[in-house]
């Protein structure tokens, strides 16, 4: 569906509750289920690459302030998500469902990547992209540090949009 399109995405017109309802969705296949997932890696790719080029693209005193602007909306992203987990959480007890993670196996389930995908993703990736990801994050890393924000070990959505990116 066009409202589940990587434009949308990236628009702001679906957010993650309506992803999250398309992927539980009886009438969707797992192609469509596949798809819809590829559109949200792309949509998210290509914001955390905007936001590299937006980093790099500043001069010096201008990095700063774009790290510091990155770094807000990271955070009240997170905090956003947060509560979002929360309310889902209160809803299911409330309604006598099991926890996420004993449901069906829509609730957390991700397939690991096989080592052949892995070797393929890294030798389609460009070096120069890599070193100037790994310099953004590098930098943010750096700038989170410097004003005492510390970031949870072990998941998704820290500096530079989590795995793969």
């Amino acid at each position: 569906p066009q409202e589940l399109s990587v434009e949308a995405i990236r628009s702001g017109e679906t957010d993650r509750g309506q992803l999250r309802a398309a992927m539980g969705r009886e009438d969707f296949t797992d192609e469509q289920r596949r798809e819809l997932r590829g559109n949200f890696r792309t949509a998210r790719r290509q914001e955390s690459q905007e936001r590299v080029d937006e980093y790099l693209a500043a001069s010096g005193d201008e990095q700063q302030a774009v790290l510091d602007r990155h770094i807000d909306e990271m955070l009240a992203g997170m905090e956003s998500r947060m509560k979002e987990r929360e309310a889902r959480r209160r809803e299911r007890e409330a309604n006598g469902e099991p926890e996420a993670d004993k449901r069906d196996g829509r609730g957390r389930g991700r397939r690991s990547s096989t080592r052949v995908e892995r070797k393929t993703r890294s030798e389609s990736r460009s070096p120069d992209a890599q070193a100037r990801r790994s310099a953004y994050r590098s930098a943010m890393r750096d700038r989170m540090t410097q004003r005492g924000i510390e970031m949870p070990r072990g998941g998704r959505g820290g500096p530079g949009g989590g795995r793969g990116h």
